[in-house]
């Protein structure tokens, strides 16, 4: 029937050609002193730079530091106040009359008077033909 067959034992093993902590260190140190070379020789074209550019800039003069408004567009002042003078303006415009085009006869009229004439006349229909 069933007759045991031998097995043969299993060992545990390793991989044999594992990477070393040494050259990790090195690699490091080496990354680290390369990092610190190349800091430092920017600080000093930084520094060499700023002694050049202090050289050769001209002066400012001496009224420089007045102050002077900005260019346009300039940030507004009282935003409120803006607001409420073309508010005003708006409703003046929409409240009364006024000539749009003088030559080709059409004016404008307040909307509570325009309202009235639309009830009163209707809107116009589309004629289907």
């Amino acid at each position: 029937m069933n007759e045991p067959q031998a097995t043969e034992p299993v060992h545990a093993s390793y991989e044999a050609n594992r990477v070393g902590s040494r050259p990790i260190f090195i690699f490091g140190a080496v990354l680290v002193v390369i990092t610190a070379i190349i800091l430092l020789a920017m600080g000093g074209l930084f520094w060499r730079f700023n002694r050049q550019a202090a050289k050769t800039d001209p002066r400012p003069p001496l009224l420089a530091n007045t102050r002077q408004p900005p260019p346009a567009p300039r940030l507004q002042i009282s935003p409120i106040q803006d607001l409420q003078t073309i508010q005003a303006a708006e409703a003046e415009i929409l409240s009364g009359y006024g000539w749009v085009d003088r030559a080709n006869g059409v004016v404008r009229i307040p909307i509570s008077r325009a309202l009235d004439l639309l009830i009163e006349r209707g809107l116009p229909a589309r004629i289907k033909e």
